[in-house]
């Protein structure tokens, strides 16, 4: 509990509280496993977040976000189908139907599949779900054009439809300036954090000029160099260039 009461970009501090946590006896929930992997991903230590929430699934695998997280996990991991079956074990302990439904476009964007996107009733706006349509879209054909204007769409959205699911799509089209952008204010501004940008969708924005300062405004780089323990990234054959700053 202190872990999540201190400065949340205070990566150390909350380390070393939830490494207290896990050395103490352990508790029946799993929890101290669960916000530590979550806490790992955060950092981009991607292999021992999957560690730490497997541990926690194997505890309590009947609380919704243990299963949701791990999948997350998973997919940034370079593994979406060892993660399909983490979505539906959350999707069918989400509390009602309105979360399930926003639990399973999820899980199906995040794995790969806009078959649900087509759906008119599905849990977006029509114009977020407009927009991220066209982009699919205009990737599949390969049209610069139609990417130009699928980038336009995306980035027009209002902000609070900006979510991580755009981001992603602008990376992939090849705007990755934009991708940076909208992924840097997430990650400073809502709970997911810094974990949005070590999906490999993500991949590209990792290489804008402007990630080594935002790594920095969040206190990431203090924990890389401070612990020696750098973001899975790094040991990429073509690793980003932020990875030589360590």
């Amino acid at each position: 509990i202190k872990s999540r009461l201190i400065d949340p970009q205070d990566w150390l501090g909350r380390e070393a509280l939830l490494k207290r946590a896990i050395a103490a006896r352990g508790l029946d929930c799993g929890c101290e496993h669960h916000q530590y992997g979550w806490m790992l991903a955060n950092v981009g230590r991607i292999g021992d977040s999957v560690e730490q929430l497997q541990q926690a699934n194997d505890m309590l695998a009947l609380y919704v976000y243990t299963p949701l997280n791990l999948a997350e996990a998973l997919v940034a991991a370079g593994k979406p189908d060892q993660a399909k079956r983490y979505f539906d074990a959350a999707i069918e302990l989400a509390p009602d139907s309105a979360f399930a439904k926003r639990l399973a476009l999820h899980k199906a964007l995040m794995t790969g599949d806009i078959e649900p996107l087509q759906d008119p009733t599905s849990p977006l706006s029509a114009e977020q779900r407009a927009a991220l349509l066209e982009g699919y879209r205009a990737l599949a054909s390969g049209s610069p054009e139609a990417k130009a204007q699928a980038v336009r769409a995306l980035v027009a959205l209002p902000k609070d439809q900006q979510n991580d699911k755009v981001a992603s799509l602008l990376a992939q089209l090849g705007a990755n300036h934009e991708a940076f952008q909208m992924a840097a204010w997430l990650a400073a501004n809502k709970y997911a954090g810094p974990s949005i940008f070590w999906y490999p969708s993500m991949r590209t924005s990792l290489d804008d000029p402007g990630f080594p300062a935002l790594a920095t405004q969040l206190g990431l780089m203090e924990y890389w160099k401070t612990t020696g323990k750098k973001p899975d990234v790094c040991n990429e054959k073509a690793a980003p260039s932020f990875c030589k700053m360590i």
